[in-house]
């Protein structure tokens, strides 16, 4: 069977890895670890001639791109913070598709990977093992000589949004990070010359109160709290509501403030989870948003993070009740609720 360009230049592989002389299957794990750009049909990819190229080129490695040009007259990107010490909450699955949703209405979004396991960077069709460019290597070269440099660990991604991705080395810099002056402000100073590049730039944090949390809090503008309906998840947001208010009394970040609250995963039927629900309006929603949008637990959202997936709901199920939910979201961030 004859491979044939599609309408917008894009071929197969296949066609691919006869036109330019390069094994199938390299192709084909290239694309799956998100060092080839390309779009997936079904069980298939397609890309672009001009990126097999620069693939070619580049011996392999994922394409890296400089930092974002300054926007004179722009405002410096909103840096929000997406945390809570507890897993399972959605976290990553939120910083992916919250970003892509404001991508797809213009908006310029960088995520940064700052949780160890690398679960963002992984979504993202990337693995941590095969990358040099990392926040872990732009936190270990500022540890070495101040240097600021994590514009070299951006990376375009075919989602639409660049990427700081996580590596190993973020299991093990907590303790490398108390030997530099002042160690919650190095992820705030590694971020400040990317600020004027982007509107939206979204942190994903690990689920702890750690060091590497406190460098993303003091480094934000907002924190956005992923909160499942449970009283487990209500007492960790206690916890980091905790921590908030010791940045800001510390003067370590007094511009920090809530975004709000996301109830996420959520299963609408359940009594138990609206009456908890309920609590957490009634506990917080005096001093800090409840946002009106929640994302329900859908088996949409776990199949589009499933290995053989790995995509953003936006690509994966453009038109479904989960992606729209992310767009409303997306829009109660930008205009707060209406």
């Amino acid at each position: 069977m004859q491979n044939n360009p599609t309408n917008d230049g894009h071929i197969s592989l296949k066609e691919a890895a006869e036109r330019y002389g390069v094994q199938h299957d390299r192709l084909r794990r290239a694309a799956y670890e998100g060092r080839l750009l390309g779009n997936r049909e079904g069980q298939h990819w397609i890309v672009q001639p001009s990126e097999v190229e620069r693939f070619i080129r580049d011996n392999g490695r994922a394409p890296v791109i400089a930092a974002r040009p300054r926007r004179e007259g722009i405002a410096a990107a909103r840096v929000i913070a997406l945390a809570i010490p507890k897993g399972g909450t959605g976290k990553t699955t939120t910083t992916l598709n919250l970003g892509v949703a404001l991508a797809e209405v213009g908006q310029r979004v960088l995520l940064i990977d700052c949780d160890p396991g690398a679960g963002l960077t992984t979504a993202l069709r990337r693995e941590p093992q095969r990358m040099d460019a990392t926040l872990g290597g732009a936190i270990a070269r500022y540890i070495a000589d101040y240097s600021l440099e994590l514009d070299r660990a951006v990376s375009a991604t075919e989602e639409g949004i660049d990427l700081v991705p996580a590596d190993t080395r973020l299991s093990t810099i907590e303790d490398q990070l108390r030997t530099v002056f002042d160690p919650q402000r190095v992820l705030s100073k590694l971020i400040a010359p990317l600020r004027t590049g982007y509107d939206v730039i979204l942190i994903d944090t690990m689920p702890t109160l750690g060091l590497l949390v406190q460098n993303a809090l003091v480094a934000a503008d907002e924190v956005l709290i992923p909160l499942q309906a449970q009283a487990m998840a209500t007492e960790s947001a206690k916890l980091l509501l905790k921590q908030i208010i010791g940045v800001r009394r510390s003067e370590a970040n007094t511009r920090l403030k809530v975004a709000g609250f996301l109830f996420n995963q959520v299963t609408p039927a359940e009594m138990n989870q609206r009456e908890q629900m309920a609590y957490v309006r009634r506990s917080f929603g005096a001093e800090y948003p409840v946002l009106h949008t929640t994302i329900e637990d859908r088996a949409v959202v776990r199949e589009s993070q499933m290995q053989v997936v790995r995509q953003s709901l936006f690509r994966y199920r453009p038109s479904d009740p989960a992606t729209n939910a992310y767009r409303a979201l997306a829009q109660e961030i930008l205009h707060g609720s209406t």
